[in-house]
């Protein structure tokens, strides 16, 4: 609703960017917006991982004014990434379940997970590998089109998985000064969240919690 009513209101294009865009369809919130109304918007889908982000990519491959990057957001260090891994899949598949396939920079958010299943040796379904990291403003530095398109942006989507404030943390509010952003809270705990409303308020946002997973912050 909200981007729809930007969309209606603004003589120019809706900018955003979508960190964690996953395969761009199976639960996104901005699917269904982007399908219909692309012709108002552009859109930088940022997703890390090789399987998804060529998913992604064939699921708005008819789409226009969608662009790609296959990298991870975060403070500009290097860092472990982690992701469940055939360990994990196998016991999912014995017991008739889907594997999501959750990958994530916060570890904690994978071991909580594994816990919930009465996992002993949780070390043993989780893979780690080194990743570089990149803050918003110089992964659109790297791509001519994407920083010439995006240098300023309207709204933020990010699903990372546990990793949400800091993404929000190094997406260069001062410079972009979004009007709104959309996150996951579910697997941020509370010492996390006080502190990423905190840097919101302290950013001039006001926080609405939404629904049982999401807050939008929006500029005030």
């Amino acid at each position: 609703g909200i981007l729809l009513s930007m969309s209606i209101e603004n003589k120019k294009k809706v900018k955003i960017v979508q960190v964690g865009a996953n395969d761009g369809f199976h639960g996104d919130p901005l699917y269904e917006y982007v399908t219909k109304f692309n012709e108002r918007i552009d859109l930088l889908c940022i997703e890390p991982q090789a399987i998804a982000f060529n998913s992604l990519k064939k699921n708005y491959e008819n789409i226009s004014n969608i662009y790609f990057a296959m990298n991870y957001i975060g403070n500009g260090e290097k860092k472990l990434f982690y992701t469940l891994n055939e360990n994990f899949k196998k016991i999912k598949e014995n017991q008739n379940q889907k594997v999501d396939g959750v990958s994530t920079l916060e570890k904690t958010n994978l071991t909580n997970r594994l816990k919930k299943d009465n996992l002993k040796n949780i070390d043993n379904y989780i893979d780690s590998e080194i990743i570089q990291t990149y803050r918003l403003e110089d992964l659109l530095k790297k791509d001519p089109i994407h920083e010439k398109i995006f240098f300023e942006v309207d709204f933020l989507q990010i699903d990372a998985e546990g990793y949400d404030d800091e993404i929000i943390y190094n997406s260069g509010l001062e410079k972009f000064n979004f009007k709104y952003i959309n996150y996951e809270f579910k697997n941020l705990p509370d010492i996390k969240i006080n502190k990423l409303h905190n840097f919101l308020k302290e950013n001039n946002y006001k926080v609405l919690r939404w629904n049982k997973s999401d807050e939008i912050a929006y500029k005030i």
